[in-house]
């Protein structure tokens, strides 16, 4: 019986793979286009190429061995369509999900990656993902347009290779680190469009960065001179603290585009433009408790979500090892009425054979009584 189950499990597998044609108007010198392309599938008609570019695809999650069977392939596409998880391969230099809606992204412990540029943009990324600071060659990162809430840069201490990030077009509140973060080559870090109103930047090693944009958040003041390279600074779109604006206009800064940034006469109080006078204030200590206090909330939140959600299954588990349990006490119950029903038969059967062997037996009794009385007479 296991063994039929196995063969029918296979013929369904088998089934479900799907043919895969790629015209020839696709292939390249050194990539190829997969348009519409479904797992499970016969990834064995995809050409070897460097460049694996695939559109419309949709994959619930993407194994991290998929690219072993091309061994020139470096550099993986996926534009539009779906990829709700992906693993990210060692060998790979480039991974791009354009619009895929990607809902995770897996990175392992103690490989060797090769991955130098990393993009996710209009996903359903609500974190930066687990173990970033494993890919140790990362030169650009791109996660735009997705639900990112907060950000502890802690992830990306040790990246030294990393050149640019963008997180712009999140929903950014926090950002925020438990310790020194170095990133000795980053020239360029793009911040806009989210809901940032302080972060503190003093713990930051960031020799290199010469481009800051920062548009359209909630910032009063940012310590702005603590970034010495710093050449373009885009903080417009900002209830910026009106003495702060005044002071970095005034300073000696070599930063350009600032003649156009706007103020709020409402945030009052006195900023530095470096770090100073770092906690020298009441109110700073306050921000960045508040800071620490809303990142925890958060977490609890979250951990409490997940205890109802993990509630509400035990209760539907519950629910259907009970009716489990009520569907099988019906079985052993029909099936107690049955044998009870099939005994009933027996019996009378029994019975019927009981008569039916006293009446073969009277029978047989009077045939001897006549064969003696017959005897008699002719004697």
């Amino acid at each position: 019986m296991k063994r039929i189950a196995v063969i029918l499990l296979l013929i369904i597998t088998l089934d479900d793979i799907k043919s895969l044609y790629i015209p020839p108007s696709s292939i390249q010198n050194n990539a190829v286009k997969i348009h519409d392309f479904r797992l499970p599938a016969d990834v064995g008609a995809i050409p070897n190429k460097e460049r694996l570019l695939f559109y419309g695809a949709v994959v619930d999650m993407l194994p991290y061995n998929f690219t072993e069977h091309f061994d020139k392939c470096i550099f993986i596409q996926f534009e539009s369509g779906s990829v709700k998880v992906i693993h990210i391969n060692e060998k790979l230099t480039n991974t791009e999900l354009l619009g895929t809606y990607t809902e995770n992204v897996i990175i392992q412990k103690q490989k060797h990656y090769q991955l130098e540029s990393f993009v996710c943009n209009i996903g359903k990324l609500a974190r930066i993902p687990k173990n970033m600071n494993q890919l140790k060659k990362l030169n650009k990162l791109e996660l735009s347009n997705n639900l990112i809430e907060s950000v502890q840069m802690d992830q990306f201490d040790g990246l030294n290779h990393l050149k640019t990030i963008d997180l712009s077009s999140n929903n950014i509140k926090h950002i925020y680190s438990h310790g020194s973060v170095s990133l000795p080559l980053l020239t360029g870090l793009n911040l806009n469009f989210n809901h940032v109103q302080r972060f503190d930047v003093c713990s930051w090693n960031m020799p290199s960065l010469s481009f800051l944009e920062l548009d359209h958040n909630n910032l009063i003041h940012f310590p702005v001179q603590h970034f010495r390279k710093l050449q373009f600074l885009y903080i417009d779109e900002n209830p910026l603290n009106c003495a702060w604006k005044d002071s970095l206009l005034k300073s000696n800064t070599m930063i350009s585009n600032l003649l156009s940034i706007s103020c709020d006469e409402e945030n009052v109080g006195s900023f530095g433009l470096d770090c100073s006078s770092r906690f020298t204030t009441i109110e700073e200590r306050l921000s960045i408790l508040d800071q620490q206090f809303s990142n925890m909330t958060e977490n609890f939140q979250k951990i409490e979500s997940r205890l109802e959600n993990l509630g509400r299954k035990m209760i539907k588990q519950e629910n259907v090892s009970n009716n489990i349990i009520e569907s099988m006490y019906r079985i052993e119950i029909e099936r107690a009425s049955q044998i009870e029903s099939l005994l009933d038969n027996l019996g009378r059967k029994m019975t019927e054979q009981e008569n039916v062997s006293n009446n073969i037996v009277e029978a047989m009794y009077r045939m001897e009584m006549e064969r003696a009385s017959q005897i008699k007479k002719e004697t």
